[in-house]
C-alpha cells in the first residue's frame, strides 16, 4: 500500500505557486516507482526557488489540505477590504476604524479566543499587506528556523492588534510587521532583503511606551500557556475591554 494511502491527497495548481510565497498547506510529489507521496515543503514555509523548479519538473503537486480560500471563504475579500480601508485617506478615522473592526471581526476569536488558529491571522495579514515579502521570508528562514516561525506569528498578531487599536495606516502596519518579523535575527534597515526601513524602538522602549506594550501583548498571545495572566499594561487593558467576550475569566485583567 502506498505511503499516506489513508489520507486523501488532492491536486494543487502549480500555476498558483510562486517562488518565495508563504505556503499555506503541505505540498507533496508522488513517486510512481515506489508508490509514495513525498513531502516537499510544509505549511508556513517560504517556497524556495529550487523547490519550485523541482515541483515543476515533476509536473504534479498534491496536498492533504484544501486551499486556503476553501478553508476561510471570507479571508480573501476581508483582506482586500482591510487594505482598501487602510489606504483610504479621505474617510474620517472614527468611521474607518469602525469599518475595519467590522471587516476583521471574524478573525478576533482566531487570535484571542478559544478558536485560536495560526493559519487565519497569519495569512490574513499577509494577504492584506503583502508582508513579510518573499525575499524577507527566504532570508529569515535561511538564518533561523525558530526565529522564522516565531516571527511570522508575532508579526501577524502585532499587526492585527495595531489595526484594532486604530493604527489604520498601511505604511505604519507594514513597517511594524516587517520589523517585528526580523527582530530576532538583529535585522536593521539595509541588512534584510525586502525591509526598507525597520523601526526597533519597541526593543529599547521603557514600560508605558505604547509600541513596546503592543509587541509585549502580541508575544503573550503567541506564546501564552493556559491560564497565564494577561500582561499588566494600558494596551492590554484596552484590548481586553474591547474584546472582553473572547478572554477566558483567568486571562482577564484584575
Amino acid at each position: 500500500m502506498a505511503a499516506g494511502a489513508d489520507r486523501k491527497f488532492v491536486p494543487v495548481e502549480i500555476a498558483k505557486l510562486q517562488a518565495g510565497m508563504l505556503v499555506d498547506r503541505p505540498l507533496h510529489i508522488f513517486l510512481p516507482t515506489n508508490q509514495r507521496f513525498i513531502l516537499m515543503v510544509n505549511a508556513f514555509q517560504p517556497l524556495e526557488p529550487r523547490v519550485l523548479e523541482k515541483l515543476k519538473r515533476f509536473g504534479q503537486v498534491f496536498s492533504t489540505e484544501p486551499e486556503l480560500d476553501q478553508r476561510y471563504p471570507q479571508l480573501a475579500e476581508a483582506a482586500r477590504a482591510v487594505r482598501a480601508l487602510c489606504d483610504d485617506t479621505e474617510t474620517a478615522p472614527f468611521e474607518k476604524n469602525r469599518s475595519l473592526r467590522a471587516v476583521s471581526g471574524w478573525i478576533v476569536d482566531c487570535v484571542l479566543g478559544s478558536g485560536r488558529d495560526d493559519y487565519a491571522p497569519l495569512f490574513f495579514f499577509n494577504r492584506a499587506f503583502g508582508v513579510p515579502k518573499p525575499e524577507t521570508l527566504l532570508h529569515v528562514a535561511d538564518f533561523s528556523v525558530d526565529a522564522y516561525e516565531r516571527g511570522l506569528r508575532l508579526a501577524a498578531v502585532s499587526g492585527l492588534l495595531a489595526l484594532w487599536l486604530g493604527y489604520a495606516d498601511t505604511g505604519y502596519l507594514v513597517q511594524l510587521a516587517e520589523t517585528v518579523f526580523c527582530a530576532e535575527i538583529g535585522g536593521v534597515s539595509g541588512n534584510v532583503p525586502g525591509v526598507a526601513k525597520a523601526d526597533f524602538r519597541f526593543r529599547q522602549a521603557s514600560r508605558g511606551d505604547e509600541l513596546a506594550e503592543l509587541v509585549e501583548l502580541a508575544q503573550w498571545i503567541v506564546m501564552r500557556a493556559p491560564g497565564s495572566p494577561l500582561p499588566v499594561s494600558r494596551i492590554a487593558r484596552k484590548i481586553e475591554r474591547q474584546f472582553r467576550q473572547h478572554f477566558a475569566p483567568e486571562k482577564a485583567v484584575a
